[in-house]
């Protein structure tokens, strides 16, 4: 079994602001939080190229649901089915993404606003503590694609 990269598990800097990336994921907040962090000689990756990316890239405004709506969906989905994770779609043509990791980044940004790009890759988010990016899921095999509607 492969050793995780210790450099997507724990708090670093980048450009300033406290990040924290686990590869799908990943955030740049202005005001650090009380998170344990990486070692000075642990290489990190440049998050804020990622991000910038998808900034760049992105202009579909997203409709995010409301965080307390979207828990109460992965609990129903949890109680529901034996899945190890739950799908959020935001429609045809719009990002597919695992529900628990977007519940992260609109608890982690609150008030956040989300930007995406038809039938791209990753959403952008931005808020006043910061900014992020998630990265879409492909939908499993067969699934007929349709807004998911809390």
């Amino acid at each position: 079994q492969k050793t995780p990269r210790p450099a997507l598990y724990k708090a670093f800097y980048n450009n300033g602001l406290q990040c924290v990336c686990d590869g799908v994921r990943g955030v740049q907040l202005k005001n650090a939080l009380p998170l344990e962090e990486l070692p000075a000689d642990i290489e990190t990756i440049d998050l804020a190229r990622f991000v910038d990316d998808a900034k760049r890239n992105n202009d579909v405004v997203l409709e995010l649901p409301e965080l307390k709506a979207l828990k109460t969906y992965i609990k129903l989905c949890k109680a529901e089915s034996k899945q190890d994770f739950y799908f959020y779609d935001f429609g045809p043509g719009l990002p597919f993404v695992n529900a628990e990791f977007l519940a992260d980044q609109l608890e982690i940004l609150p008030g956040c606003k989300a930007y995406a790009k038809n039938n791209g890759f990753n959403i952008y988010f931005e808020s006043d503590d910061g900014r992020g990016m998630l990265c879409n899921v492909r939908p499993p095999e067969g699934i007929q694609r349709q807004k998911t509607i809390l």
